[in-house]
């Protein structure tokens, strides 16, 4: 069979009883309708995707970008002690002229008692778990430990002065932190406020 312009002939001779239109297939008319179909499908999609509320961030993200602050401001240790959902006994007596005190907690997590003199900062913390919830991750010369209180107390700092003591507790995890990588104080200091804490 020959196509000559649109047209098929049967046999060698092109008479006009042998010559008709093409016919068309049903493979197309069956692939239009997939088409149709897909085409539906995709529209349907897309239009479903449209009415979702996208928020989009007021801010700018990058490198700058940070985490909000999980503490909440107390106003007392009993509201930080409801707010973690544990109690914080904390030492009578801390290092001379640290007076103003900010405490805050972690729901369900942590309480957060920081000490203030105007230059220092002393910071006495409790929280749920055996994590270090010190928050101190600078490397010091020294680091030892001591047991106080039947607990064994990890001291790091620089020289003869500490500026961080962790320890556990049970359920519970402590630290005092003094002057993050700064100065710190006499270790008899730190361990006089670690026997304080519960």
């Amino acid at each position: 069979m020959v196509t000559i312009y649109g047209y098929r002939a049967n046999g060698a001779n092109f008479k006009n009883d042998h010559i008709r239109p093409l016919t068309k297939k049903k493979g197309n008319d069956n692939m239009k309708k997939m088409m149709k179909c897909v085409m539906a499908l995709v529209m349907v999609a897309s239009m479903t995707g449209c009415g979702k509320e996208t928020k989009v961030p007021t801010e700018p993200v990058g490198e700058n970008t940070q985490i909000p602050n999980p503490f909440a401001e107390c106003e007392t240790i009993e509201e930080a002690e409801k707010l973690a959902g544990f109690d914080l006994v904390i030492p009578e007596k801390v290092p001379e002229g640290f007076s103003d005190k900010n405490i805050s907690a972690i729901q369900d997590e942590m309480i957060d008692i920081t000490y203030d003199n105007g230059e220092d900062k002393l910071c006495i913390r409790k929280g749920k778990g055996t994590d270090d919830i010190s928050g101190d991750y600078t490397q010091y010369d020294e680091i030892s430990t001591v047991e106080v209180n039947n607990q064994s107390v990890t001291l790091k700092g620089s020289g003869d002065k500490i500026n961080v003591a962790v320890w556990q507790d049970g359920d519970y995890t402590y630290s005092i932190v003094m002057n993050s990588g700064e100065a710190g104080i006499d270790s008899n200091v730190i361990i006089d406020m670690v026997k304080g804490i519960e």
